[in-house]
């Protein structure tokens, strides 16, 4: 996978806070993004014994996208670890809106913007 993914080779690194579903820290959650001109990978890896829900609170990308001036630029999502598909959303969709996803024990999601 990191031959395929330049962000996972040589992305800069940024740390994410991953949260409950009552927005609360969640401790059994860790997310990093790591993010190149072409693309950015997010990680989250749960070190938890049982599947878990978590959000990510994506505010620290908003230096790395000019949030104010791609405001309205689109942005595909994909899976890289289950290969499928996502579909096409406007980054402020995906910055500041809340998403919920559920995760396995020790499973990487990653997740391309």
């Amino acid at each position: 996978m990191r031959a395929q993914h330049e962000s996972l080779r040589y992305g800069s690194l940024i740390f994410l806070d991953a949260l409950t579903v009552n927005n609360e820290s969640h401790n059994s959650v860790f997310a990093f993004a790591r993010t190149c001109p072409e693309e950015t990978a997010i990680i989250a890896i749960n070190f938890h014994n049982i599947s878990t829900s978590y959000k990510l609170d994506l505010k620290n990308l908003l230096p790395v996208y000019d949030f104010e001036i791609n405001f309205n630029s689109v942005c595909f999502i994909e899976d890289w670890v289950n290969e499928t598909k996502g579909d096409f959303y406007f980054l402020r969709e995906v910055i500041s809106e809340e998403h919920t996803r559920n995760i396995n024990v020790i499973k990487y999601i990653l997740i391309l913007i």
